[in-house]
């Protein structure tokens, strides 16, 4: 499912659950996807800060799939709110 929308899926994994105080072993993924949205809604100014940093290197990577009409940016948002999420949970 992630690779068919990656614009509207977030890994879930441990580290992620641990990261957003997701509680139990089989929590709805609705649930733990509003509060990785807020999440993302909270720190908005450090995604973009982030990402216009690494734009110009991004858009080479995106070029030769310019035909394939993929909303990139919503792409770029979700992964790099995974990797902050994941990192968030990492142990100490």
């Amino acid at each position: 499912m992630f690779l068919m929308r990656p614009e509207e899926v977030l890994p879930f994994d441990n580290r992620v659950k641990k990261a957003l105080k997701v509680k139990g072993s089989r929590p709805a993924y609705a649930s733990y996807l509003k509060k990785a949205i807020d999440f993302g809604q909270e720190n908005q100014a450090v995604i973009d800060k982030w990402l216009m940093q690494i734009n110009n290197m991004l858009n080479v990577l995106e070029y030769p799939y310019s035909d394939y009409n993929m909303p990139f940016d919503k792409i770029r948002r979700m992964r790099f709110l995974d990797k902050l999420l994941w990192t968030k949970g990492g142990d100490k």
